[in-house]
């Protein structure tokens, strides 16, 4: 082969090369390739018309990996990489040579510098490492390396499908290498939930997607306890669900301490029976008390707001209630001591307004929730 020559030969062809080009895809996928009449011929004329341009020495190159003349192919990727040094699209060509000749190093090398350049071709990149790339510590040390964007990303094209374990040790030296965000860490803790890990997920929650940084799980079990930060309904956070005849909002004007609280606007035309605002929480044996302050403002019938702790997932344990409060009231803490026996368990607390007996039953008024906690008393 001529490959060297090609690039400097100033050689005039009246062969225009896409044309030869195009000519070369279609008989390669009609299977003639290496015949005198064959793409490898008309490749070869389409880089002899156009030496400068990186493609055509890409199309070479897998036009000569297909025909079984590797080391031809490495010197046509090499040159490609020489005339485009800028561009994503020659880099992963030449990259997923490198990997089907199980070149795994420089292969990575150059996803790495992909994944620099343009972000449009991580799945791309990332299928690749997961397909071809083998070690995933060297997939992440070479293949990533100090892109945190491309890490982060990585990390959530694992969670689509990726193995358990990979991602665990993908997760871990994200953390190794400061590279975790409150963000990734919440999907992450839903991952884990999601697959009834739920001490794992807890942990990772502590650590990197607590709201209350530095509070969560050391003097309070209840994450964002004031309504400080916008609730996301996922993981360990809030989740504020729909109810008929209830307005659900945070409210900047009016709080027990901080800047906010949540106030339920009760407008109900059924005798209702709340429960939608709930978190996730993870308990281990010991004693606790569940508490919160309410106010209210006209709330009617003999079922007031309270909270409840019970069981995820409709286990029967633990079941636990504090008092509620009705009418018009001024800020009011409500608690219920209980103590949880082994083995530790996932539990939601609930902030709650029980069915009424009485004949009037349908609710109004208002209900404003702040600090809710669960502390641990020994």
């Amino acid at each position: 082969m001529m490959a060297v020559t090609y690039r400097n030969s100033g050689s005039v062809s009246p062969v225009l090369p896409q044309p030869s080009a195009n000519e070369g895809f279609r008989r390669t996928w009609a299977g003639r390739l290496s015949a005198p009449d064959g793409a490898l011929s008309l490749f070869h004329d389409a880089v002899v018309s156009d030496p400068a341009f990186p493609w055509r020495w890409s199309d070479l190159g897998d036009a000569l990996v297909a025909a079984g003349r590797n080391d031809e192919a490495l010197t046509c990727f090499r040159e490609s990489l020489v005339l485009g040094p800028a561009s994503p699209q020659i880099a992963l060509r030449a990259a997923n040579f490198h990997f089907e000749m199980g070149e795994i190093q420089p292969a990575l090398e150059l996803g790495a510098t992909i994944l620099k350049e343009l972000p449009d071709y991580d799945d791309m990149v990332f299928s690749e490492y997961v397909r071809m790339g083998g070690d995933l510590d060297r997939v992440l040390e070479t293949g990533i390396g100090n892109n945190r964007r491309a890490a982060r990303t990585f990390f959530k094209f694992l969670m689509r499908g990726g193995s358990e374990q990979r991602l665990s040790e993908t997760w871990r030296w994200i953390e190794t290498r400061g590279y975790a965000t409150r963000p990734l860490a919440r999907s992450w803790a839903n991952w884990l939930l999601q697959r009834d890990r739920p001490e794992e997920a807890v942990a990772v929650w502590a650590r990197h997607g607590a709201s209350d940084a530095g509070v969560y799980r050391i003097s309070n079990w209840i994450d964002n306890a004031g309504f400080e930060d916008p609730w996301t309904g996922e993981g360990f956070d809030w989740l504020v669900e729909e109810s008929p005849g209830v307005k659900a909002v945070r409210d900047g004007q009016v709080a027990h301490s901080g800047r906010y609280s949540l106030r339920l606007d009760v407008d109900a035309a059924d005798n209702l029976d709340f429960h939608h605002v709930s978190q996730l929480v993870w308990l281990e044996p010991g004693h606790y008390k569940l508490s919160g302050w309410v106010r209210t403002n006209g709330l009617t019938t003999d079922q007031g707001v309270g909270f409840r702790l019970i069981g995820a997932h409709n286990a029967a344990s633990p079941d636990v209630s504090t008092p509620t409060v009705v009418g018009t009231q001024d800020w009011t803490m409500l608690s219920a001591d209980f103590t949880l026996g082994a083995p530790a368990r996932l539990a939601r607390v609930e902030i709650v307004r029980r069915p009424s007996g009485k004949f009037e039953n349908r609710p109004h008024g208002t209900a404003w929730i702040d600090d809710v906690g669960i502390q641990r008393l020994n």
